[in-house]
């Protein structure tokens, strides 16, 4: 083959690899948003739950103030999150994405606070909560593993940590590192 047609050939597959991998990015942004949305609903009612949970055991104030910080979020991100995603910036799209969530996630482990107040059953439950909605953000965020870790690690690294500091009431050490692995 002549060298100019391997240049060229190789200048047209890179350019197709661009616009494959432009293609796929959207599709996963498309994609994100849309599951973002219907997913606010199943936040909203855990974060109830939560809120129910935390409102027997600290002081309602903080009770009301969180639930009250996880509804503005959820109204803001149904509301503003395309506008911010779909705006140019120097952020890359996957790091708006990313800093969304870490807020979310942050937002979501506050209750974790009051960890050491709740019973062992309340304990549980909010740790199956916390688990369930970190694993079902794999799917809104495939493909992006920083993004999923940006709205996972604080929910997940502070139950962890918190199983370690306040294990069940038979203080076994070996089933707190056991809780604090999952």
């Amino acid at each position: 083959m002549h060298p100019i047609s391997d240049s060229s050939l190789s200048a047209e597959q890179s350019f197709a690899d661009g616009l494959e991998q432009t293609f796929v990015r959207e599709r996963a942004i498309e994609t994100w948003l849309k599951q973002s949305r219907s997913a606010q609903l199943g936040l909203l009612m855990a974060s109830l739950l939560i809120s129910a949970m935390l409102w027997s055991h600290a002081e309602p104030r903080w009770s009301l103030l969180w639930i009250g910080l996880v509804m503005v979020v959820m109204v803001l991100r149904l509301r503003f999150t395309e506008r911010v995603i779909r705006l140019p910036g120097r952020l890359s799209v996957p790091r708006r994405i990313g800093l969304l969530l870490l807020v979310q996630g942050s937002l979501l482990a506050l209750p974790l606070l009051a960890f050491e107040q709740f019973s062992v059953i309340e304990r549980a439950t909010v740790s199956i909560m916390l688990i369930v909605i970190a694993t079902a953000s794999v799917v809104t965020t495939s493909g992006f593993q920083a993004v999923f870790l940006a709205f996972a690690a604080p929910m997940l690294v502070p139950l962890a940590v918190v199983w370690v500091l306040h294990p069940p009431g038979d203080d076994s050490a070996l089933a707190s590192w056991g809780l604090a692995a999952l």
